[in-house]
């Protein structure tokens, strides 16, 4: 049965790699044949929004290359904003759509109770890169005030992250609004967690519209970045919890996480998430998978779990294969319940929303 499954999925995966004849149809990202979306039983709803590739040509046409080379410039000193830009994109769509309410402050809705943003979510205030999309917003302001907006900052950061780590140079949509809320409590039910099984994973991406497919492609972007300890103490424990690290790995990881006592260490913060090729956006990830070593729980089951395992083993032998689904599910992520019109607002600081917002109780938090 698995092997009818892979080879279901190599031929299907194999048609968006050869879809199309001409240059345009050949452009990594670019928008699939509706017979191969039909094929990977992709629900087409997420083509509707306006969005466009060339959203700006007319009125910000340099948005693009500011976004790139001031990506490229920090990621060159820097290795930690491409991996934090990439994962922001993932945790701002994966909320409530791709809005960039990841980027407001919590706030004071009445005098001494606060209301704290998906930004002080655990799993998000590790982010130490706001500032950077904030210097992002002002070049964009101080070039084309009040036009781009910092949801479209995300995605467009998101993309140039990957190019700026020998990935592909992908195309996406752009033309989003930015929300006018953001809840701790929404980040907390949709992000998924360190420890789930593939269930409970496609259950979290289910619920924003993705698929299976998508789960596998996407969570190929922890081939570039660096986890926590504390992402990881469940599989740190005597004995660990299923899935197993190797041996040697098991030790490698309690040397880093651990004092000698065996005392778990608070203080380390960074892993590799890719020992492969940390620093470069590949298939290592897979890879690695198949060895054994992937660093969350929820990493490793993707590979112990039959539904998913044919996936891992084809992204894992087939790179271009991976940035091809890479490209269309970081697309299709991309349109999640997005704002575009009159919907929301251009915010003029990715922080706050604009001072002439209607709902005046929801200020800056000090």
């Amino acid at each position: 049965m698995r092997s009818f499954w892979q080879a279901w999925l190599l031929a299907v995966l194999f048609l968006i790699v050869h879809a199309g004849s001409d240059a345009q149809s050949q452009f990594i990202g670019s928008p699939a044949p509706s017979s191969t979306i039909s094929a990977l039983n992709v629900d087409t709803t997420y083509l509707s929004p306006p969005l466009q590739f060339d959203f700006y040509a007319t009125s910000c046409p340099e948005a693009p290359a500011i976004v790139s080379t001031m990506v490229m410039n920090a990621t060159s000193y820097d290795f930690t904003v491409a991996p934090q830009l990439l994962r922001m994109f993932f945790h701002d769509c994966i909320v409530q759509g791709c809005d960039a309410s990841l980027l407001l402050n919590s706030t004071l809705l009445y005098t001494n109770s606060p209301l704290y943003a998906e930004k002080d979510f655990q799993k998000n205030d590790r982010f130490d890169k706001f500032s950077f999309v904030d210097s992002i917003k002002q070049e964009l302001e101080s070039v084309c005030p009040g036009v781009v907006s910092c949801a479209d900052i995300l995605a467009m950061a998101a993309v140039s992250a990957i190019a700026a780590t020998q990935g592909p140079e992908y195309q996406i949509e752009l033309g989003r609004r930015d929300g006018l809320s953001s809840y701790q409590d929404n980040a907390q039910t949709h992000l998924p967690g360190f420890y789930l099984n593939v269930s409970g994973l496609l259950d979290s991406f289910n619920n924003a519209g993705l698929d299976i497919v998508d789960l596998v492609a996407l969570s190929g972007a922890h081939t570039i970045g660096q986890g926590h300890c504390d992402s990881i103490q469940d599989r740190l424990q005597s004995p660990p919890i299923y899935p197993i690290y190797p041996s040697y790995f098991l030790n490698q990881m309690r040397t880093i996480c651990q004092t000698p006592d065996g005392t778990f260490d608070n203080n380390v913060v960074a892993i590799d998430m890719d020992v492969n090729s940390t620093f470069i956006f590949d298939n290592g990830y897979y890879k690695g998978l198949i060895a054994g070593v992937g660093l969350f729980t929820s990493d490793q089951f993707l590979y112990t779990d039959p539904r998913t395992m044919p996936l891992v083993e084809l992204f894992a032998q087939n790179q271009e294969l991976f940035f091809q689904q890479f490209g269309v599910s970081l697309r299709k992520m991309g349109k999640i319940n997005v704002l575009t019109g009159t919907q929301g607002q251009i915010r003029q600081n990715c922080w706050v929303r604009n001072s002439n917002t209607a709902d005046v109780d929801f200020l800056p938090r000090i």
